[in-house]
Parts: structure tokens; C-alpha cells; sequence
């Protein structure tokens, strides 16, 4: 048997079903992964999203599900989490004699 995964947003351009996790931390994903709706460039190559793009099936009525061919069950409401915190790497104090000709101590 094959498990489906459930899906939570839906591109307005190519209608193909994305799950949550491809939005990663954000509410909604950005480019959609099969046409690239969802996105532009401005001239100088600023990214500008276009939020409009995608249907948040949580969102949506029975019968828009249905017209979808899904059911509730076929849909997950995302809720993005936040990026982990950065920890603080210990680092190693390094100066001008730790070049590459230097040798450890053991």
C-alpha cells in the first residue's frame, strides 16, 4: 500500500499540489517547484513574491476539495516553524604563527 502524504498548498498557475514543508519557515513557499510561479525578478534582481499564487487548501471549503479531487484527509495545515537558533560555536583562538607550515602539539 502507498502512503500519500498530505498537501497544503496548491499553485494557481500549473495547480500542482505542494506539501507544507516546502515552504520551509515561511507561511506560504515561495517559487512554485514546477513552473516558478510565484516569484519574480525586478530589473535590478530584486526578489518580489507574489503571495496570490498559491491556495492554502486548510483554507479551502468541502466542495473546493473536492473539485480538487482530495478530502480532509488529503491535507495538512502548515504551520512554519522557526529556524533553530544559531549557537555560538566554541572557536579556536588562531594567530599569524598557525600558518599551514606549523605543527600540532599532541
Amino acid at each position: 500500500m502507498e502512503t500519500v502524504m498530505a498537501v497544503a498548498f496548491r499553485c494557481q498557475n500549473c495547480g500542482h499540489l505542494h506539501r507544507g514543508e516546502y515552504a520551509g519557515d515561511n507561511p506560504i513557499p515561495h517559487a512554485c517547484v514546477v513552473c516558478g510561479a510565484g516569484v519574480k525578478f525586478s530589473d535590478r534582481g530584486a526578489k518580489q513574491l507574489d503571495p496570490k499564487n498559491w491556495e492554502v487548501l486548510a483554507d479551502s471549503t468541502p466542495a473546493r476539495l473536492k473539485e480538487l479531487g482530495l478530502t480532509a484527509k488529503d491535507v495538512e495545515k502548515y504551520i512554519p516553524q522557526p529556524a533553530a537558533p544559531k549557537t555560538n560555536p566554541a572557536h579556536t583562538k588562531a594567530s599569524v604563527e598557525d600558518g599551514p607550515g606549523t605543527k600540532d602539539d599532541y
